[in-house]
């Protein structure tokens, strides 16, 4: 019996691991994004801080041998305020998927220990609706597929939880 697999959902996730003197400083990113949302700006101002982030993503990406990213659109962020919750949201263009990104990466900037989840919706054959819930703090990440749709859970602190989003292309 031989068996191909057509199908499969890949998830990357994992600490932030900077060397010394390169540590990213998510306070200066915090900042960057209340500002950027004070002005209603969807994206963040691209700096050396997410410079380093993004570098770290793709080139980790690279060398545990994934294939080559590139990225595909700015920064962009997520604000979740005590007792808020995100609504279900999906990256890929269903109805173009040549201007969709492969990937979405998601980082923990600022947030509160079990405060929140990222849910993540998926089938698996006939099980239909399925969940994966994973919880991320400071330094943390995670890559899935832009055409899976998730959420974040209700943010159960007292604290705003704050999220950095990218997404990457294959090369």
């Amino acid at each position: 019996m031989k068996k191909k697999v057509l199908s499969e959902l890949a998830l990357y996730h994992g600490d932030i691991i900077m060397p010394p003197g390169w540590e990213i400083d998510y306070k200066k990113i915090a900042s960057d994004i209340f500002t950027a949302n004070i002005y209603d700006k969807e994206e963040v101002a691209f700096s050396k801080d997410l410079e380093r982030l993004d570098k770290y993503v793709y080139e980790t990406f690279q060398v545990r041998g994934h294939g080559r990213l590139s990225k595909s659109k700015p920064f962009k962020y997520h604000i979740l305020l005590p007792n808020e919750s995100s609504e279900i949201i999906l990256k890929a263009d269903m109805n173009d998927s040549g201007v969709s990104s492969d990937f979405v990466c998601l980082c923990a900037v600022t947030v509160a220990p079990d405060s929140t989840n990222i849910v993540l919706n998926y089938n698996n054959n006939r099980l239909r609706d399925r969940t994966e819930r994973l919880q991320l703090m400071q330094n943390e990440y995670i890559m899935f597929p832009t055409t899976q749709t998730f959420y974040f859970s209700k943010n159960t602190s007292q604290q705003i939880n704050i999220f950095l989003e990218q997404e990457y292309v294959l090369a």
